[in-house]
């Protein structure tokens, strides 16, 4: 089961953020995705995006264009485009988070905060899974970065995580890749 997921982002001289992403699952992802996007109406879709961004700290509204759901003789594809006004305090100085846009169902940092919940009553499922998502970040001219994140290289019996920063001129890239080991038994136990 895979997914990566392409973002690019702009943050304005005032801070402002606008972008789009393009979200490529497969397999077990790819099927879910499927079935909640073709729950949702088209009235609807605009509301959904909004929701999806607000968790992850980014008040905006958003849009997706995808290929029909219902139709299994293609591979399904949809990517979405998005706007959070005030996404960073510019000018002045300050730091801000890596955009995630909106976020698919398999996000990285959504996994991260489901995981650290303190007590899980009831096993959930534990599946081998590998993610990739690659942001990139266009900052205003005005903007000097003086520092980037160092980069994550982590692993544990459930898998890995690997995080890298890099810039180039105004533009911030990260990569970061996640990836569960498949497991004897398919759940996770409560802790």
């Amino acid at each position: 089961d895979t997914v990566h997921v392409a973002l690019s982002t702009w943050i304005s001289p005032q801070g402002d953020l606008t972008g789009s992403s393009i979200y490529m699952d497969r397999n077990l992802f790819e099927l879910t995705d499927r079935f909640l996007l073709s729950q949702v109406s088209a009235s609807q879709m605009e509301a959904l995006a909004g929701t999806l961004m607000t968790p992850f700290g980014l008040t905006g509204t958003g849009k997706f264009a995808m290929t029909d759901p219902r139709n299994l003789s293609g591979t399904f594809a949809f990517s979405s485009t998005f706007e959070a006004p005030a996404f960073a305090n510019l000018p002045g100085p300050g730091a801000f988070q890596v955009p995630i846009g909106i976020p698919d169902v398999a996000s990285i940092v959504g996994l991260a905060r489901e995981a650290s919940q303190p007590l899980r009553k009831f096993p959930i499922a534990c599946l081998a899974a590998h993610k990739v998502e690659e942001t990139s970040i266009k900052l205003p001219p005005t903007l000097t970065v003086r520092r980037l994140p160092d980069a994550v290289h982590a692993r544990n019996a459930m898998g890995s995580y690997e995080a890298t920063y890099s810039q180039q001129g105004n533009t911030i890239s990260v990569r970061r890749e996640r990836s569960e080991e498949r497991r004897v038994g398919k759940e996770c136990r409560s802790r």
